[in-house]
């Protein structure tokens, strides 16, 4: 779903727990895989759901959500227009958006 985070503006985020959601700019869109593995994953946790499952948009997402099954570990990470979701370790709370970092952003509707 979408909400208005701090400064940031309108910025999609988790449903279930309202947490911000990034992209990595590493990450190719539609290759069906993540560059965020190791120490990264560990930083930047992905943004997952039970295998089988569909991600469905709530209010305001204008972009298509899909899956991908990551390689390191086996479960299946969302993604938007393509490009694999991550949360970001250092959010404690929703309406953090402190992981915007070089070469992160914040996912825009």
């Amino acid at each position: 779903m979408t909400a208005t985070v701090g400064t940031q503006g309108m910025l999609l985020v988790a449903g279930a727990n309202g947490m911000t959601v990034y992209t990595f700019n590493k990450d190719v869109a539609n290759s069906g895989t993540s560059d965020c593995t190791g120490a990264c994953i560990t930083r930047w946790p992905a943004l997952t759901i039970p295998a089988g499952s569909t991600p469905a948009g709530g209010s305001g997402v204008t972009g298509t959500l899909g899956t991908i099954t990551r390689a390191d570990d086996g479960s299946t990470q969302v993604t938007y227009n393509g490009l694999p979701l991550y949360f970001f370790s250092g959010d404690a709370a929703p309406g953090d958006a402190n992981g915007i970092y070089a070469g992160w952003s914040a996912v825009k509707p």
